[in-house]
């Protein structure tokens, strides 16, 4: 499924999860070295490639689990009802069906109740560079939450492990860059433009530009 999609889904099993107690695990899987890949067999290989390793993922994965597609090389699996032993055994299925002789490093974490949701996919995407930076065609599950407060973040990422923004994180960018369109049409409608009143030329100075969506 789409980025969207998939981050819709998992919203909604943290909602129920909330309410029933069950578990909820996510999952990120980021193939190893795959540009060198694309560079030395050209981007249609790789394509058949993702296209071949995702079919294969899904034979493996439970009746309920959702993987979705989050940026080029990168994809997520949420896995309901299902502790971070319990997902462990079902990425290991995936890391090993992964096809042409490539492999994947892939990063677990569990909910845990009161936890926020950019908290819980940061430490995902924690486990995810722990996997990389151990040598990478594994599966590393992370540790566990001391309180619902995120621990403050590494700057520095491998080129090939996953990059994009957490959910909330994105959901803010697309509302502040939403709300400064909106804005921007509306100051359009409301003044008109003037006509000149005389010959002054009036020299313009650029404002500091101020970053829409700007990580935080």
């Amino acid at each position: 499924v789409t980025r969207r999609a998939w981050e819709t889904t998992l919203e909604r099993e943290l909602v129920r999860a909330a309410r029933t107690g069950e578990a909820v695990t996510v999952g990120f899987l980021d193939f190893d070295g795959f540009q060198k890949f694309n560079d030395r067999f050209g981007g249609d290989a790789g394509d058949d490639v993702l296209r071949r390793s995702v079919a294969a993922w899904r034979r493996e994965l439970r009746a309920g689990d959702l993987l979705g597609r989050i940026d080029g090389d990168g994809f997520g699996v949420a896995l309901p009802a299902c502790t971070a032993e319990g997902a462990h055994e079902v990425v290991e299925r995936l890391r090993v069906a992964t096809t042409d002789l490539q492999t994947c490093s892939i990063g677990l974490a569990q909910w845990k109740k009161g936890e926020s949701t950019k908290h819980f996919i940061n430490r995902a995407l924690a486990a995810l560079k722990a996997a990389k930076h151990q040598g990478r065609d594994r599966t590393v599950i992370a540790v566990e939450p001391v309180s619902a407060e995120p621990a403050a973040a590494d700057s520095t990422v491998d080129d090939d492990v996953l990059e994009s923004p957490t959910l909330l994180e994105q959901a803010a960018a697309n509302s502040r860059s939403l709300i400064a369109e909106l804005h921007a049409v509306a100051e359009a409608s409301a003044t008109p433009k003037e006509e000149a009143q005389d010959d002054t030329t009036v020299e313009e100075t650029p404002s500091a530009a101020s970053p829409v969506g700007a990580r935080e």
